[in-house]
């Protein structure tokens, strides 16, 4: 069962059919309902205790110590009745467990800015894992729909990152060191003019070498941020050499063979992947973080946003540009255009990627198709406007949801606070809102100024203001996430 289903079993009357000796032998006497395995959750960060397959753990590994929700929803284990980071005696096959914070789980910048460290509107959710040292690896929560993932560190993959000179490409190379994942050999390919540059991954500096078809030999795992057209080169000679290339370009998103994924909204696509991974739209993935989880809740029947992009959403060219033209016009000098079509310093301009037929931008049909491929529908009708701002780093973005179901503000802060990947950041009164230069830096989508539509009838509409880092789950982080799911 695990095999096949690798990323959570059936909900809890289903699985009371399937598997009612082994949960007994988990907790024997106990309602399937009341048992939540493996590790305390957290109420802000898992709403429902849940199952985790067997697959996760080494083969005849004995089972950690299992976890009871009280009625009141509060996690407690029946063998502890010292403190939460003491060891479980109960089991006397169990591994040694202990409570800790996983340095692959560490947070991606300082934490929160202070003014939100208190709020009650803003939720943190940054729970202890249980860390399994008799395995050699760590228990983590996994930033997607499934609460448990198991990395054995004696797994290692040779991974290489292509576009390595890039501001994406510099951003992976961060992740993957920050997140602790197991890379026995990366390689940095680029172009041949970035040749010898050296590069810092884990202390060590590794050379920059030229992407050729042969640089993917007996390479596990390929993260590509170097342009379609290279992605589209390339392809062939990754798959043909058994790597996974992990393609944050729009070459191959449409495409009916490639999953197109954010782990937080469709883990499950990863399974049918042909050796393409597609990295999904940067606007994209930070509207659809928060919007999934509502989707799912009250049935999304059309969406409306506008975006507010950064200069990151051009590359490194389009940051310095940014800096250029704001020194140039500072010092009464004309602002020079060659990263953007219209001068980015001190102005905005509704033109990002090239005009389509129909009107729109390629970068705003972007987020029309991609959300409908990865919400596996194409009832859901969509609109928006995509906007390049002089910001340095991080989107942000206004959406107008309208439901099939009524929505209440109380019901959606209650919803975002628990979905994976987002913090709510929902206190207007305390001029607390998300904004770009809180996001930058951070994994995770920044969601608040939630209100009712007050122009819809029967409270089915919902308006709400996010931001999130374009360079980090926009991009790299993403690309890192899907690796992890490997």
């Amino acid at each position: 069962l695990g095999r096949h289903r690798p990323w959570g079993l059936p909900t809890l009357p289903a699985r009371a059919a399937i598997i009612p000796a082994w949960c007994a032998r988990i907790l024997p006497g106990r309602r399937d309902g009341d048992i939540a395995p493996y590790r305390h959750y957290s109420r802000e960060w898992h709403p429902a205790p849940s199952l985790v397959p067997r697959c996760v753990l080494p083969r005849r590994a004995p089972l950690p110590c299992p976890v009871v929700r009280s009625r009141c929803g509060r996690a407690r284990c029946p063998h502890r009745a010292a403190a939460p980071s003491a060891r479980c005696a109960a089991l006397p096959r169990a591994p040694r467990v202990t409570l800790a914070r996983p340095r692959c789980r560490a947070p991606l910048a300082p934490p929160f800015h202070s003014r939100h460290r208190h709020s009650p509107a803003v939720a943190h959710r940054r729970p202890l894992e249980p860390v399994d040292e008799s395995m050699g690896g760590t228990y983590t929560s996994a930033p997607s729909l499934f609460p448990l993932s198991f990395t054995p560190m004696s797994k290692q993959f040779s991974v290489a990152v292509a576009g390595a000179t890039g501001a994406v490409g510099v951003e992976m190379i961060r992740m993957l060191e920050q997140r602790n994942f197991p890379v026995s050999s990366l390689k940095l390919l680029a172009s041949a003019r970035s040749v010898g540059k050296k590069m810092t991954f884990r202390g060590e500096e590794i050379a920059v070498e030229e992407m050729t078809e042969k640089s993917f030999k007996g390479v596990d795992i390929a993260l590509f941020s170097a342009g379609g057209d290279v992605s589209k080169k390339f392809r062939n000679a990754v798959v043909d050499a058994g790597c996974v290339m992990i393609d944050n370009s729009s070459a191959f998103r449409m495409e009916e063979d490639v999953p197109l994924v954010v782990p937080e909204v469709n883990p499950e696509d990863v399974r049918w992947h042909k050796g393409v991974i597609a990295n999904p739209n940067c606007s994209t993935i930070i509207m659809l973080v928060p919007v999934a989880p509502l989707h799912r809740a009250f049935g999304l029947k059309r969406l409306v946003a506008a975006t507010y992009q950064a200069a990151s959403g051009a590359g490194a060219k389009g940051m310095n540009e940014l800096l250029t033209q704001t020194r140039d016009v500072l010092d009464g000098k004309p602002a020079v255009r060659k990263a953007f079509v219209d001068q980015i310093a001190f102005n905005v301009f509704p033109h990002i990627d090239v005009f389509k037929d129909n009107g729109y931008t390629k970068e705003e049909m972007k987020m029309v198709n991609e959300t409908r491929k990865m919400l596996h529908t194409d009832d859901i009708r969509i609109t928006c406007t995509c906007v390049r701002v002089p910001v340095q780093r991080a989107h942000s973005e206004s959406l107008n949801l309208e439901f099939e179901k009524s929505a209440t503000p109380d019901q959606v802060r209650e919803i975002l606070s628990k979905a994976p990947g987002v913090i709510v950041v929902d206190d207007p009164a305390n001029n607390r809102y998300p904004v770009p230069i809180e996001a930058a830096g951070h994994g995770e989508v920044l969601a608040g100024r939630i209100r009712q539509d007050i122009s819809l009838p029967d409270n089915k509409g919902i308006d709400l203001f996010v931001a999130g880092d374009q360079l980090l789950k926009g991009a790299a982080y993403n690309a890192v996430q899907i690796a992890e799911l490997l």
